[in-house]
């Protein structure tokens, strides 16, 4: 659990960057 926190944490903060644009299925998509 604590690791998929980690993961859209991260995620969160490179959307907020504007290094990402991609919505939660995309999420899944680039999981791993």
């Amino acid at each position: 659990m604590g690791e998929l926190l980690d993961l859209v944490d991260e995620n969160d903060r490179q959307m907020k960057a504007g290094k990402l644009t991609i919505g939660p299925e995309d999420i899944k998509v680039h999981d791993g």
